[in-house]
């Protein structure tokens, strides 16, 4: 019998609720997009340079001053790596997914193709003209025919609006358009078109377009684009349905992301407590102690310390692993201590009797539902990243020290616990590779203090 979310503590009354916006799993997987598309074909290869060469190459440039790789690109690299696995995992694992090669839904896809003409370029290009991406030179536009502007004025306008027209056009070219298409748009829509370039309008536009179509830039990012596709076919063709080896690897990799750089003092709180929760779940105690002593030395020197201290799950989770493991407790920001359901599920959470803890676990993950949210001027919430949204790791941590003492769990009932993610998983010995271990190597040698963290992995 599932529980409710009917308490007799007066404590959850009213209940939380779930988060009125909290998306369904497929409006969730819809906005949920992988955010470092070049993490193969750029993060990678630095990576295993790296691992080969130490630190010191030269990697990029600034203006015309050389960028050497260093301890802090490689770390910064390993959490892209571990971002984007936990991305093709989630995909793989999350249910509204499973059906994605099914014939319907491909034809389906196919019709959502956009269309590729000459209505659809007009239509792009005032979209793009109309972002905030553009207030600058459609500032120009709004006071090009003023009578009191000078001809530098007016030669100012121009080159920002036909700065404009290039970037979009170069936008265009790279989303598909033809040449043709790209001059239309600009005929029809820059600002002012035949005022500015004295009636050669139409040469003007043909000759941008056609020059955009051969930009060594868009040529690239085409390249760049239909690479990162490939990559992404590739990568889930590989995991299928088979998606807990890929999440073992994320889990990994975003672990030795957040040491390298937590002590370069370039961690990332909610990330970092998160990945305690995940290695926590999975058995992997060691790293989970190791990454928890470091989380709560980095308190105050978080690379975003003031939000920090309002994220109140990740004080929680070190809480509850301060009091399983017995120590005394470190003393945390006061709103470690503010929140009264917080605090009672940790008061609470060795209690024999399931049904007396499972209204304090439903209602967490109502509160869950409500932090999972991206930061705004008025909030800060806890998970403000998507990654984070359907990954309950607080709720398994509670589930998972329960088993541990062998105290009985209730059967909850939540669409945040309704998914493989949401589910308590099998231990399994923590993962590693060639190129995690060459690079986490490099990085010992440059901070000796990694290693410590080294041996446990070695240790698996």
């Amino acid at each position: 019998m599932f529980a409710t979310r009917s308490p007799a503590n007066t404590l959850l009354e009213p209940p939380i609720g779930i988060a009125p916006r909290f998306p369904i799993l497929k409006s969730f997987l819809k906005s949920y997009t992988l955010g470092w598309e070049n993490w193969e074909s750029k993060s990678i290869p630095l990576l295993q340079r790296y691992g080969a060469e130490g630190a010191g190459f030269e990697f990029s440039k600034h203006f015309d001053t050389p960028i050497c790789y260093s301890f802090n690109h490689a770390g910064t690299d390993l959490e892209r790596v571990s971002m984007a696995l936990r991305w093709y995992a989630l995909q793989a694992a999350l249910p509204s997914n499973s059906n994605t090669n099914k014939k319907g839904v491909t034809k389906k896809r196919a019709a959502k193709t956009p269309v590729r003409d000459m209505e659809a370029t007009v239509a792009e290009y005032r979209k793009q003209a109309g972002s905030k991406s553009y207030l600058g030179p459609m500032s120009y536009a709004c006071c090009y025919l003023d009578a009191d502007n000078t001809a530098e004025h007016l030669k100012k306008s121009d080159e920002e609006l036909s700065g404009m027209d290039w970037e979009i056009a170069r936008a265009l070219a790279v989303d598909g358009y033809a040449a043709q298409e790209i001059a239309h748009a600009i005929l029809a829509c820059s600002p002012y078109l035949s005022a500015r370039k004295n009636q050669k309008e139409a040469a003007y536009a043909t000759e941008t377009a056609e020059k955009v179509i051969t930009d060594p830039v868009a040529l690239q990012r085409i390249a760049d684009r239909a690479a990162a596709q490939s990559s992404k076919e590739s990568a889930q063709a590989l995991i299928g349905a088979n998606w807990r080896p890929a999440w073992h690897r994320a889990v990994a990799y975003c672990y030795w992301a957040c040491q390298m750089r937590t002590l370069a003092d370039m961690g990332i709180f909610y990330y970092t407590v998160g990945t305690v929760g995940n290695c926590l779940v999975l058995g992997w105690h060691d790293w989970a102690l190791s990454l928890a002593k470091h989380a709560k030395e980095s308190i105050g020197r978080d690379f975003f310390a003031a939000a920090q201290d309002k994220q109140r799950t990740q004080f929680f989770l070190l809480r509850l692993i301060d009091d399983w493991q017995g120590n005394p407790e470190h003393k945390y920001p006061p709103s470690a201590y503010d929140d009264p359901l917080l605090t009672a599920l940790l008061e609470q959470w060795r209690t024999p009797d399931p049904a007396s803890i499972a209204p304090l676990l439903l209602a967490a993950c109502d509160r869950h539902t409500n932090h999972a949210k991206h930061n705004s001027e008025k909030t800060d919430p806890d998970f403000p990243v998507r990654a984070w949204w359907y990954d309950p790791f607080e709720i398994l941590s509670v589930l998972y020290l329960r088993k541990l003492e062998g105290l009985e769990n209730p059967v909850l009932e939540h669409p945040l616990l309704a998914t493989p993610i949401g589910m308590l998983p099998a231990i399994a010995p923590k993962y590693s590779d060639e190129l995690l271990e060459a690079v986490i190597t490099q990085a010992c040698k440059e901070r000796p203090e990694l290693a410590e963290g080294m041996a446990s992995a070695q240790s698996r």
